[in-house]
């Protein structure tokens, strides 16, 4: 790595961070990110959704994170996401179930 340019603040939340680095000759400010905001799911809501999947709870995803040494989401925020996500889910199963009535009675009656 280039010795002009220093790391200046790691910002994370909890799967995703952000890294500001400095030049030293040019003084420009450089952010990354480690990940395209609007292009894929969220690391952290991906990581929820993944651990309702394989039917784990906070504490074995806590523990996965340490084990791989990575800083996991906080309670609060996996609490947050958790909801929107069961939200999401109930809304979906609703409107499935809601779908497979009027398809019963459609070919019920011949429709």
């Amino acid at each position: 790595m280039n010795s002009n340019i220093e790391l200046v603040k790691e910002i994370r939340n909890g799967y995703y961070c952000t890294w500001i680095f400095k030049c030293s000759m040019s003084l420009i400010t450089t952010k990354i990110e480690s990940e395209r905001t609007g292009t894929y799911i969220q690391v952290n809501k991906a990581t929820v959704i993944a651990r309702i999947g394989i039917g784990i709870g906070y504490s074995q995803l806590n523990e996965f994170s340490a084990i791989i040494d990575v800083p996991c989401l906080s309670s609060n925020t996996y609490g947050k996401l958790f909801e929107q996500i069961s939200q999401n889910i109930e809304q979906t199963a609703w409107e499935q179930i809601r779908l497979a009535g009027k398809t019963f009675v459609n070919r019920s009656w011949g429709y």
